[in-house]
């Protein structure tokens, strides 16, 4: 892999899978804007969605006794950011809430999988847990399509430049290759000082 560098196109990173070697660019406020605004449009079922989707589950199995579970893992994430947003590890004090928090969020984290390994047949759960991974993997996706700018290497296709689109990508593009590199385009909506300084 290179290391990213700053060109007049604007800032690029190059990575590297057996050989097959990546270009990508960081997206332009008006293409990260396109992005949300369409991901706004497919409107991916949120976390408190599906976890109400768990409760109902529960229910359904006649475990409402569970529902705690579930409530707690909520109470859990909502304490861990209150306490960042209030702390963020700036002292001594702030760094041992900040711990004590995050603890306490694994604890719910562990028991909310077992919750959910319970739910994993019902069946209006699956299909919102579908629905949620399917739309995830189309703004994955359409990442790749706003943020890939070549490739060259053994086995792949020549680029198609102004053609490339999300089929594209997910039919001729390896399947590790497409994962990995959604999170370096993640990663590049926010670069480090020291990358963006490279």
């Amino acid at each position: 892999m290179s290391d990213p560098v700053v060109t007049g196109a604007g800032f690029r990173i190059s990575k590297t899978f057996d050989g097959r070697t990546y270009t990508l660019a960081a997206l332009s406020y008006g293409e990260a804007g396109r992005m949300s605004e369409a991901s706004a449009l497919s409107m991916r079922p949120p976390q408190a969605v599906i976890l109400d989707e768990v409760r109902e589950a529960l229910k359904r199995l006649d475990r409402a006794d569970l529902i705690h579970k579930v409530d707690a893992f909520e109470e859990a994430e909502a304490h861990f950011q209150a306490t960042m947003l209030a702390h963020g590890g700036s002292d001594k004090e702030g760094r041992a809430e900040v711990a004590e928090a995050r603890e306490r969020l694994l604890r719910a984290q562990i028991a909310l999988r077992t919750v959910e390994w319970l739910t994993r047949d019902d069946e209006a759960l699956k299909e919102l847990r579908t629905l949620d991974g399917r739309l995830g993997r189309e703004e994955h996706v359409a990442m790749l399509v706003a943020s890939l700018r070549g490739w060259d290497g053994p086995g792949l296709p020549a680029f198609p430049g102004d053609k490339l689109d999300a089929d594209f990508i997910s039919t001729q593009l390896p399947a590790g290759d497409v994962a990995a590199l959604g999170l370096a385009a993640l990663a590049l909506m926010s670069p480090t000082k020291e990358a963006v300084g490279n």
